[in-house]
Protein backbone atom coordinates (compact mmCIF):
# COMPACT_ATOMS: atom_id res chain seq x y z
CA UNK A 1 0.00 0.00 0.00
CA UNK A 2 1.26 3.33 -0.66
CA UNK A 3 0.69 6.17 1.68
CA UNK A 4 0.97 10.11 0.85
CA UNK A 5 1.90 12.07 2.91
CA UNK A 6 -0.15 14.88 3.53
CA UNK A 7 1.53 18.39 4.01
CA UNK A 8 -0.85 20.77 6.01
CA UNK A 9 -0.45 24.53 4.96
CA UNK A 10 -0.76 27.61 7.13
CA UNK A 11 -1.51 30.69 4.89
CA UNK A 12 -1.00 34.01 6.47
CA UNK A 13 -2.95 36.92 4.44
CA UNK A 14 -0.96 40.29 6.05
CA UNK A 15 0.01 43.64 4.57
CA UNK A 16 2.37 46.01 6.12
CA UNK A 17 3.75 49.55 5.06
CA UNK A 18 5.25 52.15 6.44
CA UNK A 19 1.69 53.51 6.47
CA UNK A 20 -0.08 50.31 7.90
CA UNK A 21 2.63 49.85 10.42
CA UNK A 22 4.36 46.87 10.67
CA UNK A 23 3.23 44.80 14.08
CA UNK A 24 0.51 42.06 12.62
CA UNK A 25 3.00 41.26 10.29
CA UNK A 26 5.92 40.56 13.42
CA UNK A 27 3.27 39.01 15.32
CA UNK A 28 2.01 36.56 12.28
CA UNK A 29 6.01 35.78 11.93
CA UNK A 30 6.44 35.05 15.30
CA UNK A 31 3.70 32.62 15.38
CA UNK A 32 4.95 31.15 11.90
CA UNK A 33 8.61 30.73 13.10
CA UNK A 34 6.92 28.38 16.33
CA UNK A 35 4.81 25.97 13.78
CA UNK A 36 7.34 26.24 10.99
CA UNK A 37 8.83 22.87 11.49
CA UNK A 38 4.96 21.26 11.58
CA UNK A 39 3.65 23.24 8.90
CA UNK A 40 4.08 24.37 5.30
CA UNK A 41 3.50 28.54 5.98
CA UNK A 42 3.10 30.96 3.30
CA UNK A 43 2.75 34.93 3.46
CA UNK A 44 0.56 36.52 1.22
CA UNK A 45 0.76 39.98 1.24
CA UNK A 46 0.08 42.93 -1.04
CA UNK A 47 2.89 44.17 -2.63
CA UNK A 48 3.52 47.80 -1.77
CA UNK A 49 6.98 50.04 -1.89
CA UNK A 50 8.02 49.40 1.31
CA UNK A 51 10.96 46.26 1.54
CA UNK A 52 9.26 44.29 4.46
CA UNK A 53 9.88 40.55 3.36
CA UNK A 54 13.06 40.51 3.89
CA UNK A 55 12.26 39.04 7.54
CA UNK A 56 10.13 36.15 5.36
CA UNK A 57 13.17 34.10 3.14
CA UNK A 58 12.52 30.99 4.97
CA UNK A 59 8.97 31.14 3.80
CA UNK A 60 6.81 31.62 0.68
CA UNK A 61 5.85 34.48 -0.55
CA UNK A 62 2.91 35.59 -3.09
CA UNK A 63 2.84 39.01 -3.49
CA UNK A 64 -0.49 40.47 -5.08
CA UNK A 65 -0.86 43.61 -6.47
CA UNK A 66 -1.52 46.59 -4.33
CA UNK A 67 -4.59 47.98 -5.79
CA UNK A 68 -6.41 44.01 -5.22
CA UNK A 69 -9.87 44.30 -4.54
CA UNK A 70 -11.28 41.59 -1.96
CA UNK A 71 -13.34 40.25 -4.94
CA UNK A 72 -9.70 40.06 -6.68
CA UNK A 73 -8.36 38.32 -4.03
CA UNK A 74 -11.01 35.52 -4.02
CA UNK A 75 -10.78 34.98 -7.71
CA UNK A 76 -7.05 34.38 -7.30
CA UNK A 77 -7.46 31.95 -4.52
CA UNK A 78 -10.11 30.26 -6.11
CA UNK A 79 -8.08 29.39 -8.92
CA UNK A 80 -4.67 28.16 -7.06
Amino acid sequence: MIYKKIIKKVIFRVDSSYDLGFGHLKRCLNFAEQINDKYKVIFVCKKYKTKFNVNLKKFKLILLPHNYSLNQEITFFKKK
